[in-house]
């Protein structure tokens, strides 16, 4: 059963051209087995030989009916499958107008749901969406709804920061993998000053490669350095499906750190069409769990525990500007936005 063609802009957009491309062969390809038959009626009557051709005539003519038919075909077993004649309706009435209506429709819901819940995961979608909006009064309509939506989580977070009794220290120590290690190579070109900051990262660090090396390593810092840290990981892109345990050693670990504060740091998207590996879907679903799950497990055993929200910091389409080539890292000034948005969590 086909559902909600109607309410699918991309769905439409889609049948459109199909639209399009059917009507021109319904056409053209009839009249050409039609002129066809006639040039060889034709030729037959001039050479005498009408009765060895009848036969292809009679087909090329079927032939152009049949495909004349094809729509028609096409909506018998659309309405035999149950649709409810909702195909034969969205073909039938598919036109620019409709599927503009159709993202205005989606970036209505879009932008209600960002006004309900005041999330900044809503708003960024309904962000997403205005792109497809062509009408510039409404565009202008949505965007000023979801600035005021955008207005209210930004007072309910510093809200939230001004009341956060979180420890202060300009000291903050980067756990993760090569998406980390990077803030070192790119330092001095993008003006990152490293100073008060450690860095424990290596390319291709997963939960079974160097993880439990990184933790351990910085636990060791912790208990014999006189420093206050912000301690960062970001870890998880190249092990998705390893969130489970990723948090349980978390747990361990700030059970062990002290008075020290530890930010779970989202990851970050990818570019999905060139990424070798990892989806922004996969990630979206890793940074959940991290935040809804492992969150309120680690603040239980230790109250200096937060969560570092860098991929919904901006727009997921305004991130492709930062991804490089590979689909998978960021470019020197990628670096320096995930890098100085850490730092103003810790602050």
């Amino acid at each position: 059963m086909i559902l909600s063609i109607c309410d699918m802009p991309e769905t439409l957009s889609v049948l459109r051209i199909i639209q399009i491309v059917i009507t021109i062969i319904k056409i053209v390809v009839p009249i050409l087995l039609i002129v066809s038959a006639m040039i060889e009626l034709v030729r037959a009557v001039t050479n005498s030989e009408l009765n060895k051709i009848s036969k292809p005539i009679v087909n090329k003519i079927i032939a152009a009916i049949l495909i004349f038919l094809i729509p028609t075909f096409v909506k018998i077993i659309a309405n035999i499958a149950g649709n409810n004649g909702e195909y034969e309706n969205c073909l039938g009435n598919i036109t620019v107008e409709t599927i503009n209506n159709a993202y205005n429709n989606r970036e209505e819901e879009l932008v209600k749901k960002a006004e309900e819940t005041n999330s900044l995961t809503d708003y960024n979608n309904g962000i997403n969406n205005l792109i497809s909006i062509k009408d510039q009064n409404k565009k202008a309509e949505y965007q000023q709804r979801l600035n005021e939506v955008k207005k209210k989580i930004d007072e309910e977070n510093e809200s939230k920061r001004n009341t956060n009794n979180r420890i202060i220290t300009d000291y903050i120590m980067f756990l993760g993998d090569s998406r980390t290690s990077a803030y070192d190579y790119y330092s001095k070109e993008m003006g990152m000053d490293l100073t008060k900051d450690k860095i424990i990262a290596r390319s291709g660090t997963s939960y079974d490669s160097y993880f439990k090396e990184h933790l351990a390593e910085a636990l060791q810092e912790l208990k014999t350095s006189n420093k206050t840290y912000n301690v960062t990981v970001n870890y998880g892109v190249n092990g998705l499906q390893d969130k489970g345990n990723f948090c349980s050693d978390y747990l361990n670990f700030v059970k062990q750190m002290g008075d020290n504060n530890f930010y779970i740091v989202s990851v970050t998207p990818v570019n999905d069409s060139v990424s070798p590996y990892a989806r922004n879907s996969k990630i979206t679903q890793f940074n959940d769990y991290m935040l809804n799950e492992c969150l309120p497990k680690l603040k239980e055993a230790n109250r200096n525990v937060y969560y570092c929200d860098v991929y919904n910091k901006i727009p997921l389409k305004d991130w492709m500007k930062y991804v490089d080539s590979s689909g998978f890292h960021f470019n020197g000034s990628g670096y320096k936005f995930i890098y100085e948005s850490i730092k103003e969590c810790t602050q």
